[in-house]
């Protein structure tokens, strides 16, 4: 019979013999092969002709798509080292993309984490350049001393869906999520007071996370003007729709209600917003507020 095994012989072979007696023979041959340190001509040529049988034995298209596999895997891998987690996914195909989210979840192909912009102090990017800018040209709105709750929850919201998509939120169905898990951009609910607004977006994220993140955004002005103008550009840039229209207006409004605020005033709202979330961390029990409860 033949030395070794091809995959044509294998699929022809269901009860698992020809498998069993290639794997004890491969095993057999490399515990002999590791006695010795210096590999032969002849075992090197023995080898050539162990990959040549095995790809004699592929027919010809599934060669071509291991092929195409093979680069789809590669400019998927390079995507993801990019951040552009979406992208990737959509250079493969639906078995292709089973396979590579399965990679990802294992942990065997790595996706970077994304690290929040407003950990870190604000500097001269593109971003301050333009809000900088927008803030001179626009000047300040008054408005219901009540909205501050509204902005609170959108902010909330905003900090929970970029962290969960890794940064990447700005795709239509993300942005449709986000909108339809604020109250306050898809039912239009207004809050009277901070400890009701903390609850409800505890009970939409089930984090405490996003409120801490929501106070670190407050606490620097310009990440807070970042949180609404991004958010309102995506907005307007993504599937029109009249609730999508809506958010963005509202987004646009929070965004001129920051312009009319202090740094202080902002400060000390971040204040306010990490003791209530204190105080929301010992009604719910949680240690880092990562838990499914629903709040009275």
């Amino acid at each position: 019979g033949c030395k070794y095994c091809c995959v044509r012989c294998y699929k022809n072979h269901s009860n698992g013999s020809c498998e069993k007696e290639f794997v004890q023979r491969s095993e057999s041959e490399r515990a002999r092969f590791e006695q010795r340190r210096e590999v032969s001509e002849e075992e090197k040529a023995n080898l050539g002709e162990t990959v040549a049988q095995f790809w004699q034995g592929l027919d010809e298209d599934y060669q071509d798509g291991i092929d195409e596999a093979t680069e789809a895997f590669e400019q998927a891998a390079f995507l993801l080292e990019e951040d552009r987690y979406e992208q990737a996914l959509e250079a493969l195909t639906p078995e292709q993309r089973g396979r590579f989210e399965e990679l990802v979840r294992t942990g065997k192909l790595a996706v970077e984490e994304w690290q929040p912009w407003w950990e870190f102090p604000a500097g001269d990017d593109e971003w301050s350049s333009r809000l900088s800018s927008q803030a001179t040209i626009r000047g300040a709105r008054k408005a219901s001393p009540l909205v501050v709750f509204s902005a609170v929850e959108v902010t909330s919201i905003f900090c929970y869906m970029a962290r969960l998509y890794n940064g990447d939120w700005k795709d239509t169905e993300t942005l449709v999520e986000l909108v339809n898990k604020s109250p306050v951009l898809s039912c239009d609910e207004r809050y009277k007071d901070l400890p009701s607004t903390a609850r409800s977006c505890f009970q939409q994220t089930g984090s405490l996370t996003s409120l801490r993140d929501a106070a670190k955004v407050f606490e620097q002005r310009q990440c807070a003007l970042r949180v609404f103008r991004e958010l309102a550009e995506a907005l307007a840039k993504g599937k029109k729709s009249t609730r999508t229209r809506l958010a963005s207006k509202k987004v646009e409004f929070f965004a001129t209600w920051v312009e009319g605020q202090s740094s202080l005033e902002l400060t000390l709202l971040a204040q306010k917003i990490n003791s209530e979330t204190e105080e929301l961390q010992l009604v719910t029990g949680g240690l880092n507020g990562e838990v499914d409860v629903h709040v009275p």
